[in-house]
């Protein structure tokens, strides 16, 4: 004989999301609108933090060169608001708990949400370097992405920031853009092989501690080096360490460096969580905004998957179960044996 739903499952649905999703840049929008359009009740957690809102000179989709990421962003939220489904919330997400019905998420502003998926869409974070003028010139001269900001700044003065074996490829790389490339090595010490290499490109290298960044109008056009020199430099690149709002999936026991791929959901369930979803990867940067859309609509689209199973499964239960509405994970009903 079947046994009566857990109670734990029987909650009211007026209460409980499809899809929680954190994160509200191209990743995150992006599969907001697939969920929304497809009638999911969806809510978007995004505080629009500063330091991962760089302004870009292109964000890889023709016919928006020249666009700017935290412009593109609030167009994403009008956008979004068509869809009575889909609500966006300012906040961050301070915790997450794993529970039967799918997740429960606490909220900064004191808000919590239970949520039958979780869908991870966070930005990469690249903090500015801890150099005066940094802030001042972040996003028109101090930039990341070369590919996204190095046209902008062809054939003129630009320069690398650091000392490791990245910050000698970003050098390296530049010189596409122009020949007159330095790297500062911000007081680092540079291998021999990586200088052997800055060598053969004709690459100066100035080994100096940056102590401000220089110029006006958020024009870069000078590095001062300690106290006593400068050097002149019209936009300046930096490769720090990116890291991924990560945290709540690694709570949750969820090792995004050992799972391939964008999206990590897999039907049987074995080794993974079935309702967590992640667009994006330490293994897969996505910086180029088009990159990262293209992702969020991935995982977006295996959510609704996972989701339409649950809720066939869901169907099948209040069949038997009397009446009584039953959210299911999937896979649940193919284990069990009615006698």
């Amino acid at each position: 004989m079947l046994k009566p739903p857990d109670l734990e499952l029987r909650m009211n649905l007026a209460e409980v999301v499809d899809v929680v999703i954190v994160g509200g840049g191209p990743a995150g929008q992006s599969a907001a609108v697939l969920l929304g359009r497809s009638l999911r009740k969806v809510t978007v957690v995004d505080a629009s933090a500063r330091e991962i809102e760089s302004e870009s000179g292109s964000e890889g989709i023709p016919g928006h060169e020249g666009s700017i990421t935290s412009h593109s962003r609030r167009a994403g939220c009008r956008q979004l608001r068509k869809f009575k489904t889909v609500s966006y919330l300012r906040a961050t997400v301070e915790d997450v708990e794993q529970s039967r019905i799918g997740f429960t998420v606490h909220c900064s502003d004191g808000t919590t949400l239970i949520t039958r998926t979780l869908l991870l869409a966070s930005d990469v974070v690249a903090p500015t370097p801890a150099i005066t003028g940094a802030e001042q010139f972040y996003g028109s001269s101090l930039h990341q992405c070369p590919h996204c900001d190095g046209w902008e700044h062809r054939g003129r003065t630009i320069g690398a920031l650091g000392a490791d074996e990245a910050a000698v490829d970003l050098a390296l790389k530049l010189l596409q853009w122009s020949p007159r490339v330095t790297l500062f090595a911000n007081g680092g010490m540079i291998g021999t092989t990586c200088l052997k290499r800055l060598e053969k490109a004709r690459i100066q290298v100035v080994p100096g501690k940056v102590s401000a960044l220089e110029g006006q109008d958020g024009k870069l056009e000078r590095l001062r080096i300690g106290k006593a020199s400068s050097h002149p430099c019209e936009a300046l690149f930096f490769a720090a360490p990116r890291k991924y709002h990560s945290s709540l999936a690694a709570r949750l026991g969820c090792d995004l460096e050992r799972m391939p791929g964008a999206v990590y959901w897999r039907p049987d369930g074995d080794g993974v969580i079935q309702e967590l979803f992640v667009a994006g990867s330490d293994l897969n940067p996505r910086e180029i905004p088009v990159i990262a859309a293209s992702e969020g609509l991935k995982a977006a689209k295996s959510a609704c998957a996972w989701l339409l199973e649950a809720d066939q499964s869901a169907r099948a239960m209040t069949a038997v179960a009397s009446g009584t509405q039953v959210l299911r994970k999937p896979g649940v009903l193919r284990r069990m044996t009615i006698r």
